[in-house]
């Protein structure tokens, strides 16, 4: 079993109170860790993989509490947002990191993100996007959850071929 989370972080901007930085920079981590201790007691009772999305700048005004221009600016906080998801994914075995910011870099954000549907309530991606995301989950099931087989083949001197290398040579075997 396997679930996909897409989460719109963006939504933790909108509903922060207007306050120092360095205070909604505190209560937006602490909003994080609850939601991902209520996907960890969800995953107790129900044990399966959960595939999360990393927070991209989408260039959505974040209801201008943050500028960048600050100490605590999106591009800080976007930072410490993945890193926590990313920290928690390695510590916490049933949780995979679904690289969202990494994918949209390879094609590009012009390609990846729909803006316009955004606003809209639609989607936030582009259909080329979710092909870019789909791809990536593809890969990430497969090697999840195919048994990986590897193999060692040696051959022992006179087993598949008569000869030794060594005294032989390599043109007598």
């Amino acid at each position: 079993d396997f679930i996909f989370l897409f989460y719109d972080y963006s939504k933790l901007f909108q509903t922060t109170p207007v306050f120092l930085d360095d205070d909604k920079h505190k209560i937006i981590i602490k909003r994080i860790k609850s939601i991902f201790e209520l996907l960890k007691n969800f995953s107790i009772n129900k044990p399966c993989k959960i595939f999360i999305n990393n927070f991209i700048d989408t260039n959505i005004p974040l209801s201008k509490l943050y500028s960048d221009k600050t100490e605590f600016g999106l591009d800080k906080l976007s930072k410490i947002i993945n890193d926590f998801i990313d920290e928690y994914s390695c510590e916490n075995n049933n949780f995979e990191t679904l690289d969202i910011a990494n994918i949209m870099k390879d094609i590009g954000r012009e390609s990846f993100l729909d803006i316009e549907k955004y606003w809209n309530k639609d989607s936030l991606f582009t259909p080329k996007g979710y092909n870019y995301i789909a791809k990536n989950l593809s890969e990430r099931l497969r090697s999840s959850f195919i048994s990986k087989k590897k193999v060692l083949a040696l051959d022992m001197d006179n087993t598949l071929w008569n000869g030794v290398v060594g005294e032989d040579g390599i043109n007598n075997i």
